[in-house]
Formats: structure tokens, sequence, C-alpha cells
């Protein structure tokens, strides 16, 4: 799901990993159960951009079964670092951009 919304608004996953001086790793996730899922079960992922700051965004996730009810939930705290001295920055001003136009 990740993946898919960082490709939906221009930064595919891939090139940040390969071609990008920065990078934006997972530095808090948090989850919450509500319903059982078992194996087999279709899930539907949707991603939220919650909130877009100076170095770092928030993504809210919903997990919804085939019968659309609600399952769980999950939010991750990404933080823009340099790859070569994992020194925080700002958001790349384009990514930035991308991102607050997803903000519901």
């Amino acid at each position: 799901a990740y993946e898919s919304m960082m490709e939906a608004v221009n930064f595919p996953v891939a090139d940040i990993i390969h071609t990008s001086s920065y990078a934006l790793p997972i530095v808090h996730a948090e989850a919450d159960f509500k319903s059982a899922l078992r194996v087999g079960d279709a899930v539907d992922i949707h991603v939220t951009v919650k909130e877009v700051r100076r170095s770092s965004f928030i993504l809210d996730y919903t997990l919804k079964d085939g019968e659309k009810k609600e399952v769980g939930s999950v939010r991750t705290v990404h933080v823009a670092i340099l790859k070569d001295d994992k020194r925080s920055i700002p958001l790349p001003a384009e990514l930035k951009e991308a991102l607050m136009a997803q903000t519901e």
C-alpha cells in the first residue's frame, strides 16, 4: 500500500532507494487490532496522508476485510534523512508538495 501511494504521487520507492541522496525510514509505527482475519481472507488497505511536517510525514492505514468491515489500523511516521550520514533533512520540496496535496 505504501509503495502504491508513493507511486501515485510520482515518488516511486525504488527510485528513492536507488537514485536519491535521501531515504524515508519509518521512525515510529503503531497498530490497532479490531477484528480477526483468517489465512486467505482478502484485505483492502487504504493509505491516507495524515500530516506533513518539515522533515517528516505521518501515514494512516485502514485495513478492511472482504465485507468492508474495518479490521485494523496502522500509523507510520517517516523521516527524511541523508543516506550518507543518516542526518535528518527537510523533506524535498516536490515530495512535500505532493504529500500535502494528498492530505485529508
